[in-house]
């Protein structure tokens, strides 16, 4: 809602403080419960402790979640490989588009000399710079509202440099967009990419997840009372056709399954019609 933290924020936040690395087992994301508020943090913190020992009050939670939990930690899990892959590739500096509580400038040791721009509406970011106090220092905050801001001059002014590769992350966003956001967006991540430039790019599909025949009729009512109406749901060929308008080429398209298969663990049982694009300049 504007004027307000993002709703969904929140949500990705707690899920990722209450699950695991699916190939450590250690904590997914240990920074993601100081993001939350302080009642909710202890209650996240517990719960991963929980998951570390494979206890059932988190294995709850998960099923509760009708599969949400499950699919963030795969979803954060393989955007992380992708991102240290870039970096290793030559990626000079890291541009997370829609940051929400995204903690990977503080948590991810690939990042540890790469410059971080976190782009999201201004009430998120005020939250999170408060939660995260002097720590915020390490991030470049960019305050764009995607639907009104010009986001190539926001990114300008805050330092990014087109000349260097640069690593895009944009995950957890486009379902909220319309496709006319989605292709401007895209217009000046391209543009603003030099040669070995690398996106991330999650999309929900209409199907939106195993059992949606059965809670389709709730799943969008229940984003618009949030304030944050699904509007972009596309399927591969449309993610791929609106990845080509831009100039940028699919270098995979995946899906939890997949992440689940290359983090050597079991699929979700309850899976979410999202997928992750990755596409290269």
């Amino acid at each position: 809602m504007r004027g307000l933290p993002s709703a969904t924020a929140l949500v990705v936040a707690f899920a990722r403080a209450v699950t695991t690395d699916p190939t450590t087992g250690g904590p997914l994301d240990p920074i993601a419960p100081d993001l939350l508020p302080r009642g909710v943090s202890a209650f996240a913190r517990r719960l991963g402790r929980d998951a570390a020992r494979g206890g059932l009050g988190s294995r709850g939670v998960a099923a509760a979640s009708l599969g949400l939990v499950d699919h963030l930690r795969f979803r954060t899990w393989a955007i992380d490989r992708e991102i240290e892959r870039a970096v290793a590739a030559g990626a000079r500096q890291l541009v997370i588009l829609g940051a929400g509580a995204d903690a990977r400038a503080h948590r991810m040791a690939a990042l540890d000399a790469v410059p971080v721009f976190e782009v999201d509406h201004p009430a998120t970011q005020a939250l999170k710079q408060k939660k995260l106090g002097r720590r915020a220092g390490r991030t470049r905050f960019v305050a764009v509202d995607f639907e009104r801001d010009d986001l190539a001059e926001e990114l300008a002014g805050a330092g990014h440099d087109p000349a260097l590769p640069t690593a895009w992350i944009w995950e957890g966003v486009t379902e909220y967009l319309t496709e006319a956001a989605v292709d401007a967006t895209l217009a000046v991540v391209a543009a603003r990419s030099a040669t070995g430039s690398v996106v991330a790019l999650t999309y929900g599909t209409p199907e939106l997840a195993s059992f949606g025949r059965v809670l389709h009729p709730l799943v969008a009512p229940a984003f618009a009372v949030l304030g944050e109406p699904l509007r972009g749901l596309m399927r591969p060929s449309d993610a791929r056709r609106a990845i080509e308008r831009a100039g940028l080429s699919v270098a995979s398209d995946t899906d939890v399954e997949d992440w689940s298969r290359d983090a050597g663990a079991r699929s979700p049982r309850l899976t979410i019609a999202e997928r992750l694009l990755v596409a290269v300049k």
